[in-house]
Protein backbone atom coordinates (compact mmCIF):
# COMPACT_ATOMS: atom_id res chain seq x y z
CA UNK A 1 0.00 0.00 0.00
CA UNK A 2 1.11 3.54 -0.64
CA UNK A 3 0.16 6.45 1.61
CA UNK A 4 -2.71 8.46 0.13
CA UNK A 5 -2.92 10.77 3.13
CA UNK A 6 -0.69 11.03 6.15
CA UNK A 7 -0.91 13.05 9.34
CA UNK A 8 0.41 12.80 12.87
CA UNK A 9 -2.82 11.07 13.94
CA UNK A 10 -3.32 8.58 11.11
CA UNK A 11 -2.40 7.40 7.64
CA UNK A 12 -4.73 6.43 4.79
CA UNK A 13 -3.34 3.80 2.43
CA UNK A 14 -4.31 3.29 -1.20
CA UNK A 15 -3.87 0.10 -3.17
CA UNK A 16 -4.53 -0.23 -6.89
CA UNK A 17 -5.30 -3.82 -7.79
CA UNK A 18 -5.77 -5.29 -11.26
CA UNK A 19 -7.22 -8.66 -10.27
CA UNK A 20 -8.54 -10.67 -7.34
CA UNK A 21 -7.16 -9.51 -4.00
CA UNK A 22 -7.44 -10.19 -0.27
CA UNK A 23 -7.73 -7.05 1.84
CA UNK A 24 -5.03 -6.43 4.46
CA UNK A 25 -5.05 -4.32 7.62
CA UNK A 26 -3.04 -1.65 5.79
CA UNK A 27 -5.62 -1.14 3.01
CA UNK A 28 -8.04 1.79 3.31
CA UNK A 29 -8.72 2.77 -0.30
CA UNK A 30 -8.83 0.00 -2.93
CA UNK A 31 -9.10 0.96 -6.59
CA UNK A 32 -9.79 -1.34 -9.50
CA UNK A 33 -8.67 0.45 -12.67
CA UNK A 34 -6.25 0.41 -15.60
CA UNK A 35 -6.89 -3.24 -16.28
CA UNK A 36 -9.07 -5.29 -18.54
CA UNK A 37 -9.36 -8.67 -16.85
CA UNK A 38 -11.20 -11.40 -18.72
CA UNK A 39 -13.15 -12.22 -15.56
CA UNK A 40 -14.86 -10.39 -12.70
CA UNK A 41 -12.13 -9.86 -10.08
CA UNK A 42 -12.90 -10.81 -6.48
CA UNK A 43 -12.12 -8.69 -3.42
CA UNK A 44 -11.97 -10.82 -0.28
CA UNK A 45 -12.75 -9.00 2.97
CA UNK A 46 -11.21 -10.69 6.04
CA UNK A 47 -13.44 -12.36 8.63
CA UNK A 48 -11.85 -10.28 11.37
CA UNK A 49 -10.51 -6.74 11.54
CA UNK A 50 -10.45 -3.94 14.06
CA UNK A 51 -14.03 -2.81 14.74
CA UNK A 52 -14.57 0.50 12.98
CA UNK A 53 -12.13 -0.32 10.15
CA UNK A 54 -13.29 1.57 7.04
CA UNK A 55 -12.47 0.56 3.46
CA UNK A 56 -13.43 2.51 0.33
CA UNK A 57 -13.68 0.43 -2.85
CA UNK A 58 -13.63 2.27 -6.18
CA UNK A 59 -14.62 0.38 -9.34
CA UNK A 60 -13.33 1.97 -12.53
CA UNK A 61 -13.54 -1.21 -14.58
CA UNK A 62 -16.10 -1.89 -17.27
CA UNK A 63 -17.21 -5.01 -15.43
CA UNK A 64 -18.25 -6.23 -11.97
CA UNK A 65 -16.08 -6.53 -8.91
CA UNK A 66 -17.25 -9.41 -6.71
CA UNK A 67 -16.88 -8.67 -2.98
CA UNK A 68 -16.86 -11.66 -0.63
CA UNK A 69 -16.94 -11.78 3.15
CA UNK A 70 -19.34 -11.39 6.08
CA UNK A 71 -21.45 -8.63 4.52
CA UNK A 72 -24.44 -6.72 5.86
CA UNK A 73 -26.66 -4.23 4.02
CA UNK A 74 -26.69 -0.88 5.82
CA UNK A 75 -30.34 -0.13 5.02
CA UNK A 76 -32.04 -3.36 6.13
CA UNK A 77 -29.31 -5.31 8.01
CA UNK A 78 -29.73 -8.38 5.78
CA UNK A 79 -26.58 -10.46 5.63
CA UNK A 80 -24.92 -12.22 2.73
CA UNK A 81 -21.53 -13.56 1.75
CA UNK A 82 -21.16 -11.99 -1.71
CA UNK A 83 -22.18 -8.92 -3.67
CA UNK A 84 -21.32 -7.48 -7.09
CA UNK A 85 -20.24 -3.89 -7.65
CA UNK A 86 -21.17 -3.00 -11.22
CA UNK A 87 -19.49 0.32 -11.99
CA UNK A 88 -20.16 1.71 -8.51
CA UNK A 89 -18.03 2.52 -5.52
CA UNK A 90 -18.77 1.45 -1.96
CA UNK A 91 -17.69 1.92 1.61
CA UNK A 92 -17.40 -1.02 4.01
CA UNK A 93 -17.21 -0.55 7.79
CA UNK A 94 -16.37 -3.52 10.02
CA UNK A 95 -18.65 -3.70 13.09
CA UNK A 96 -16.83 -6.56 14.80
CA UNK A 97 -18.77 -9.30 12.99
CA UNK A 98 -19.85 -7.94 9.59
CA UNK A 99 -18.64 -5.57 6.90
CA UNK A 100 -21.54 -3.10 6.69
CA UNK A 101 -21.99 -2.08 3.05
CA UNK A 102 -22.77 1.50 1.99
CA UNK A 103 -23.21 2.36 -1.73
CA UNK A 104 -21.51 5.53 -2.94
CA UNK A 105 -22.77 5.53 -6.52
Amino acid sequence: STPLYSSAASDVYKRQVPSSYTLTDADDFVTYSNATPSYDPVLYLPSSANPGKIVFVKNQLSRNIIVRGNLMNANDRRTKSETALNGVSSIYIFDGSYWVHFFCG
